[in-house]
């Protein structure tokens, strides 16, 4: 059941980390003997969640010939591809990335024999590859946490009252970029609900109840790094 999957193994890509936390405890008792009573409950989760997918990264003849091109045509983009190009090159099984994409075609738009850029300017041999392929198994957080608790009270023998109080934080790996976890996105999703509730009974055939409840909610989703710097660019 663990094991790691097809596609995986065809393209030599290891079984991702995959790893789950989960843990609960809870206590209450008596305050106060036959009239007050207490309960609080908690539990967390922490959940790595593995991905699986084919990648695309541009080959190292492909950057190579880019930055000498544009530092020809267009000098202060330079800084900028370098950057870029470091990300694809540091991107977590990047060095596992085969020249395995489909052929590209000569200047008339003909095939040519074999799996490479085509004409591209500047390369010469159309069996340069320009992109090269590898299976990503980066992986992304999930962590949750609730916390719940209740008060009842016995005021007499045709009063009783009780107060309830939850809150439940989750965080969502929404997305898992195989790049780079600087484009992950998040979800924080906090929740908090509670009631009061009291019963009064009127003899044996009668029985008055009041309820006060409410709750709320909220989901944020934005990249990762925003998230921590407590920043959402988009929210619903």
């Amino acid at each position: 059941m663990n094991a790691n999957n097809y596609f995986n193994n065809a393209a030599g890509a290891p079984r991702p980390f995959d790893n789950a936390n989960q843990w609960a405890t809870s206590f209450g008792g008596p305050i106060k003997k036959d009239k007050t009573f207490f309960f609080v409950d908690y539990e967390g989760l922490r959940v790595v969640l593995p991905t699986s997918q084919p990648v695309n990264i541009p080959s190292p003849d492909f950057q190579a010939l880019t930055l000498t091109n544009l530092g020809l045509n267009n000098p202060n983009s330079v800084p900028f591809y370098t950057q870029m190009f470091n990300l694809y090159q540091n991107a977590p099984g990047a060095s596992r990335a085969q020249n395995i994409l489909p052929q590209g075609t000569d200047g008339n738009g003909n095939p040519i024999s074999g799996p490479g850029c085509g004409a591209f300017t500047g390369f010469g041999d159309l069996t340069t590859p320009c992109a090269l392929q590898f299976q990503s198994t980066a992986g992304n957080l999930t962590t949750e946490y609730l916390v719940t608790g209740r008060l009842d009270q016995n005021f007499g023998s045709h009063d009783r009252a009780f107060i309830h109080f939850r809150t439940d934080h989750g965080l969502q790996a929404t997305y898992t970029d195989p790049i780079s976890p600087v484009f992950n996105a998040q979800s924080n999703q906090p929740q908090y609900e509670g009631q009061l509730q009291e019963n009064h009974t009127f003899g044996a055939t009668a029985v008055n109840q009041v309820i006060l409840s409410g709750s709320w909610y909220s989901a944020l989703f934005s990249p990762a790094i925003s998230l921590r710097l407590r920043r959402p660019c988009l929210s619903g």
